[in-house]
């Protein structure tokens, strides 16, 4: 759906400017789908009655800033 890549590049422009980086601040982007791995895939539900998760995989840069 746009709206949730909206709220990824959202994030990703906010952790940015926060950090005061030059470059956005992630490595990878992974989706997995929680049908696969969700109770309603072993109870027979359909791939649509579940959900994804998206994971931002953070620069080591973005990790190092939000130490400090």
């Amino acid at each position: 759906m746009p709206e949730a890549w909206d709220a990824v590049v959202q994030v990703l422009l906010d952790i940015k400017i926060g950090c005061k980086l030059n470059k956005m601040p992630f490595e990878r982007i992974f989706i997995s789908f929680g049908y696969l791995q969700s109770q309603a895939g072993r109870h027979g539900l359909k791939p649509d009655d579940c959900h994804a998760h998206i994971n931002i995989e953070l620069t080591k840069e973005v990790i190092e800033a939000c130490k400090e």
